[in-house]
Protein backbone atom coordinates (compact mmCIF):
# COMPACT_ATOMS: atom_id res chain seq x y z
CA UNK A 1 0.00 0.00 0.00
CA UNK A 2 2.84 2.42 0.74
CA UNK A 3 4.44 1.88 -2.39
CA UNK A 4 1.21 2.64 -4.63
CA UNK A 5 0.60 5.30 -2.50
CA UNK A 6 4.49 6.79 -3.18
CA UNK A 7 4.28 6.22 -6.91
CA UNK A 8 1.00 8.48 -6.74
CA UNK A 9 2.64 11.52 -5.19
CA UNK A 10 5.40 11.64 -7.81
CA UNK A 11 8.10 12.50 -5.33
CA UNK A 12 11.18 9.98 -6.31
CA UNK A 13 12.40 10.18 -2.58
CA UNK A 14 9.42 8.46 -1.31
CA UNK A 15 8.92 5.96 -4.28
CA UNK A 16 13.14 4.65 -3.58
CA UNK A 17 12.34 4.72 0.00
CA UNK A 18 8.78 2.89 -0.37
CA UNK A 19 11.34 0.55 -2.42
CA UNK A 20 13.56 0.27 -0.23
CA UNK A 21 11.12 -0.82 2.96
CA UNK A 22 9.39 -3.28 0.72
CA UNK A 23 12.96 -4.80 -0.07
CA UNK A 24 13.33 -5.01 3.93
CA UNK A 25 10.56 -7.12 3.98
CA UNK A 26 11.76 -9.78 1.14
CA UNK A 27 14.83 -9.55 3.36
CA UNK A 28 12.99 -10.56 5.95
CA UNK A 29 11.38 -13.47 3.96
CA UNK A 30 14.92 -14.61 2.97
CA UNK A 31 13.46 -13.61 -0.83
CA UNK A 32 17.31 -12.33 -1.85
CA UNK A 33 16.41 -11.80 -5.35
CA UNK A 34 13.26 -10.41 -4.27
CA UNK A 35 15.12 -8.07 -2.24
CA UNK A 36 17.75 -7.55 -5.55
CA UNK A 37 14.95 -6.13 -7.51
CA UNK A 38 13.21 -3.64 -5.48
CA UNK A 39 16.64 -1.66 -4.49
CA UNK A 40 18.09 -1.48 -7.63
CA UNK A 41 14.59 -0.16 -8.84
CA UNK A 42 14.61 2.26 -5.85
CA UNK A 43 18.41 2.91 -6.99
CA UNK A 44 17.59 3.79 -10.95
CA UNK A 45 18.94 7.24 -11.60
CA UNK A 46 20.83 7.47 -8.03
CA UNK A 47 22.57 10.48 -8.86
CA UNK A 48 18.72 12.05 -8.15
CA UNK A 49 18.15 10.37 -5.19
CA UNK A 50 18.84 12.55 -1.48
CA UNK A 51 22.15 10.75 0.36
CA UNK A 52 20.07 8.89 2.99
CA UNK A 53 17.90 7.53 0.14
CA UNK A 54 20.93 6.45 -1.42
CA UNK A 55 22.33 4.81 1.60
CA UNK A 56 18.83 3.04 2.64
CA UNK A 57 18.77 1.17 -0.96
CA UNK A 58 22.46 0.56 -1.14
CA UNK A 59 22.50 -1.21 2.01
CA UNK A 60 19.56 -3.12 0.77
CA UNK A 61 20.99 -4.39 -2.51
CA UNK A 62 23.96 -5.98 -0.27
CA UNK A 63 20.94 -7.67 1.72
CA UNK A 64 20.25 -8.86 -1.12
CA UNK A 65 23.52 -10.31 -2.51
CA UNK A 66 24.07 -11.63 0.84
CA UNK A 67 20.54 -13.74 0.60
CA UNK A 68 21.88 -14.93 -2.92
CA UNK A 69 25.34 -15.89 -2.07
CA UNK A 70 26.31 -15.59 -5.54
CA UNK A 71 30.03 -16.33 -6.36
CA UNK A 72 31.81 -12.82 -4.83
CA UNK A 73 28.83 -11.91 -2.80
CA UNK A 74 31.24 -10.94 0.30
CA UNK A 75 33.05 -8.41 -1.97
CA UNK A 76 29.90 -7.22 -3.33
CA UNK A 77 28.67 -6.51 -0.12
CA UNK A 78 31.39 -4.67 0.64
CA UNK A 79 31.49 -2.24 -2.37
CA UNK A 80 28.21 -1.54 -1.61
CA UNK A 81 28.40 -0.87 2.28
CA UNK A 82 31.55 0.82 1.76
CA UNK A 83 29.41 3.28 -1.01
CA UNK A 84 26.70 3.71 1.33
CA UNK A 85 29.26 4.33 4.04
CA UNK A 86 30.95 7.24 2.12
CA UNK A 87 27.50 9.01 1.45
CA UNK A 88 26.37 8.95 5.60
CA UNK A 89 28.00 12.54 5.88
CA UNK A 90 26.04 13.56 3.22
CA UNK A 91 22.80 13.08 4.68
CA UNK A 92 21.30 16.29 5.09
CA UNK A 93 17.83 16.60 4.52
CA UNK A 94 14.24 17.48 5.56
CA UNK A 95 12.53 14.02 5.24
CA UNK A 96 11.23 12.23 8.52
CA UNK A 97 11.82 9.11 7.28
CA UNK A 98 15.05 6.52 7.62
CA UNK A 99 16.68 8.03 10.26
CA UNK A 100 17.88 4.86 11.38
CA UNK A 101 21.06 4.71 9.31
CA UNK A 102 22.26 7.91 10.82
CA UNK A 103 22.79 6.12 14.06
CA UNK A 104 25.91 4.60 15.05
CA UNK A 105 27.84 1.91 13.08
CA UNK A 106 24.53 1.68 11.46
CA UNK A 107 26.53 -0.01 7.91
CA UNK A 108 28.85 -1.75 10.57
CA UNK A 109 25.55 -3.49 11.64
CA UNK A 110 24.74 -4.05 8.24
CA UNK A 111 27.78 -5.89 7.08
CA UNK A 112 27.91 -7.82 10.22
CA UNK A 113 23.99 -8.96 9.05
CA UNK A 114 25.53 -9.59 5.82
CA UNK A 115 28.36 -11.84 7.22
CA UNK A 116 26.26 -14.14 8.90
CA UNK A 117 23.91 -14.91 6.12
CA UNK A 118 26.86 -14.94 3.86
CA UNK A 119 28.28 -18.18 6.63
CA UNK A 120 30.69 -16.49 7.60
CA UNK A 121 29.71 -16.23 11.43
CA UNK A 122 33.20 -15.62 13.39
CA UNK A 123 34.28 -12.62 11.08
CA UNK A 124 30.73 -11.30 11.68
CA UNK A 125 31.34 -11.50 16.13
CA UNK A 126 34.69 -10.17 15.03
CA UNK A 127 32.36 -6.83 13.77
CA UNK A 128 30.07 -6.98 16.64
CA UNK A 129 32.57 -7.28 19.17
CA UNK A 130 34.39 -3.82 17.66
CA UNK A 131 30.97 -2.35 17.50
CA UNK A 132 29.37 -3.43 20.62
CA UNK A 133 31.21 -1.11 23.25
CA UNK A 134 29.85 1.93 21.80
CA UNK A 135 26.29 0.53 20.67
CA UNK A 136 25.91 -0.12 24.50
CA UNK A 137 27.32 3.28 25.66
CA UNK A 138 24.18 4.82 22.91
CA UNK A 139 21.51 2.51 24.08
CA UNK A 140 22.32 4.09 27.64
CA UNK A 141 22.22 7.69 26.59
CA UNK A 142 19.14 6.46 24.43
CA UNK A 143 17.21 5.46 27.91
CA UNK A 144 17.28 1.44 26.43
CA UNK A 145 17.95 -0.32 29.68
CA UNK A 146 16.03 -3.15 28.34
CA UNK A 147 17.95 -4.02 25.21
CA UNK A 148 19.42 -7.33 25.49
CA UNK A 149 21.77 -7.06 22.90
CA UNK A 150 25.12 -7.88 25.26
CA UNK A 151 23.06 -11.16 26.62
CA UNK A 152 22.58 -11.66 22.56
CA UNK A 153 26.07 -11.51 21.92
CA UNK A 154 27.01 -13.92 24.24
CA UNK A 155 25.21 -16.66 23.99
CA UNK A 156 25.81 -15.96 20.32
CA UNK A 157 29.45 -16.18 21.34
CA UNK A 158 29.01 -19.30 23.09
CA UNK A 159 27.41 -20.54 20.53
CA UNK A 160 30.09 -20.06 18.09
CA UNK A 161 33.31 -20.08 20.47
CA UNK A 162 32.63 -22.82 22.95
CA UNK A 163 35.71 -21.46 25.15
CA UNK A 164 33.92 -18.30 25.45
CA UNK A 165 32.73 -17.06 28.88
Amino acid sequence: MRLERAHRSNDRQLVAFALHNKAMLHADLLDGHGVLELARAALQEASALAPKVRVLALQQTAHGISLTEDGDARDECNRLLDQAAALVDQIDDAYPWGGACLTPHYIDVQRATCLVRLGQAADALTQWERIMPSLRAAVRVAGCGGCSWPGRLRRTRSITSPSAP
